[in-house]
């Protein structure tokens, strides 16, 4: 039997699974992460600690399913997006604190861009200056760390870092080049125009190889690190959202994923780019692009609500040996849908297309009866009700929404899934297989290495739909005049959000993790 290693580098936790032929998890490691916060709009996390991380997790699973070495035949690694990673010619770490996909620092240098060329841009990538793009945040980086900017040999995207600590090699894919804000959509290559206009030297970028390939197999340093075997096949492998949706298998007319984590996304595919203002577009594993919009601040702002306001459910929870995000699902379930009328903006980590970075979190309509129960059943809703707004979008941009799949650790609580199948108005169904992105990786791999002879062979082996969710005609109304009133509160939000933030920058405190 051959084996297939897959690692993923999340925001909340670090992940190596060890899958067989068949795409079963044969024995999996999970480490919780955190995340940095030393501004409001600032999210960073400590890059020093993944490599050990990850050669502690390798060694794990080897050991746990008692798998030989020399029958792992490939690794493949994906990773929260778009964060660069400075290394030197060796790929020595320059320094651990890597902004991440959401943060926001760039803000000012992205709406340079869009005042300078933002027209010239989108024609070029595809999409519009946003402060996701890693682009943005090198740029930061040389404004205001140009030690460290002309130090760096590589900038590398989280999950090509581990790559180069696996291989020695300097490469990226498509799904990460096409979120750099520096590739052209059209020929899949780094554009010089863009890299002009940010001013941003090519010479900083790795190559860029498909996500299949094989990019190397493991060094002997790092085969002594983890015990994985120097024959051990290494490919390029992808953004772990990108991942996700070709595990989900995003490859059918009116099919839209929404893949729930630390944040959610929410997309479908074509053959190229809409070109729509509220969208975003990155490359597929195998080709096309993903459109989509994504909320930042959704499985996080769950794991804020747990441990802020529900810290003593949760701790209730712990007593009793109940998962303390089913218990809290369990006193929302006995919430009335529309929560009695609070609605909950879901922005505590900003928006990146739809709104803008200085959005926040809001909970509207609090009352002396309010409850917890309550407001975790809003903050349910407020984050379907954002990603019902990106619906929307596809819908107007003429792509008929026939079904829906949840996928990713929120498409575990079957109350979520049906207060967005009734919010959406469309069934949804969850998945058999729900690693997700781990899995859709580690099948890169099992492609790189000939265990299947096309991504097709490899989807086949693990897709099944698992359950059917079925909007409810009795809530329709009701969550319609709601999600009008969700549109309408955003909209107005969106100047007092911008006062917010320049009494926050003049008033923030300290570090926080989360």
């Amino acid at each position: 039997m051959k084996y297939m290693l897959g690692i993923d580098i999340g925001t909340q936790s670090i992940r190596a699974c060890l899958f067989d032929e068949t795409g079963k998890n044969i024995c999996a490691k999970t480490t919780e992460q955190y995340v940095r916060i030393d501004h409001p709009s600032w999210t960073s996390q400590d890059a020093g600690k993944w490599w050990p991380i990850v050669t502690e997790s390798i060694r794990a699973v080897i050991r746990e399913s008692s798998v030989q070495p020399a029958d792992i035949v490939s690794v493949g690694c994906c990773a929260h997006m778009h964060g660069p990673v400075p290394v030197d010619k060796n790929g020595n770490l320059l320094s651990g604190d890597v902004q991440l996909y959401c943060d926001k620092r760039a803000a000012g240098i992205v709406e340079a861009m869009e005042a300078a060329a933002a027209d010239q841009c989108y024609a070029i990538t595809g999409n519009l200056p946003s402060t996701t793009w890693m682009g943005f945040k090198i740029k930061w980086v040389r404004e205001n760390n140009p030690g460290l900017y002309e130090k760096t040999y590589r900038f590398l995207a989280p999950k090509d870092y581990i790559n180069c600590c696996l291989t020695g090699e300097f490469y990226t894919d498509p799904t990460e080049a096409s979120g750099t804000y520096a590739m052209d959509w059209q020929t899949g290559e780094w554009s010089d125009a863009a890299l002009a206009l940010m001013g941003i030297e090519k010479s900083k970028l790795p190559e860029i190889a498909g996500s299949f390939e094989v990019i190397g197999t493991v060094s002997a340093k790092a085969a002594r690190e983890t015990g994985l075997g120097t024959k051990t096949k290494v490919v390029c492998g992808s953004g772990d959202f990108l991942a996700s949706m070709f595990a989900s298998g995003l490859n059918e007319s009116g099919l839209v994923i929404d893949s729930t984590a630390t944040a959610s996304t929410i997309c479908c595919a074509s053959g190229r780019p809409l070109f729509h203002r509220r969208l975003l577009e990155l490359k597929n594993v195998s080709g096309g692009w993903t459109h989509y919009g994504v909320l930042d601040a959704a499985g996080a702002g769950f794991r804020w609500v747990r441990d802020t306001i529900a810290k003593a459910e949760a701790a209730q929870a712990g007593k009793t040996g109940v998962n303390p995000y089913d218990y809290l699902s369990g006193m929302a379930e006995k919430v009335p849908a529309g929560a009695d009328g609070l609605v909950y903006l879901p922005y505590l980590l900003g928006e990146r297309s739809a709104g803008t970075p200085d959005s926040r979190g809001v909970f509207f309509g609090l009352h002396l009866g309010s409850d917890v129960g309550q407001m975790v059943r809003a903050f349910l809703e407020g984050v379907a009700f954002d990603l019902k707004r990106t619906i929307d979008i596809f819908e107007d941009s003429g792509i008929a929404v026939k079904k829906i799949y949840h996928v990713s650790g929120g498409a575990r609580g079957a109350l979520w899934n049906q207060i967005k199948a009734d919010i959406y108005g469309k069934p949804l169904y969850t998945l058999k297989a729900d690693e997700g992105s781990v899995l859709g990786v580690a099948l890169m791999g099992g492609v790189g290495a000939g265990i299947y002879e096309s991504p097709e062979r490899a989807l086949g082996q693990v897709f099944a739909v698992d359950r059917e969710y079925l909007p409810n005609p009795a809530n329709r109304g009701l969550y319609e005049d709601l999600y009008a009133v969700f549109c309408n509160l955003h909209d107005m939000a969106q100047a007092p959000f911008a006062r917010l933030k320049e009494i926050q920058d003049s008033t923030h405190r300290g570090v926080a993790e989360t």
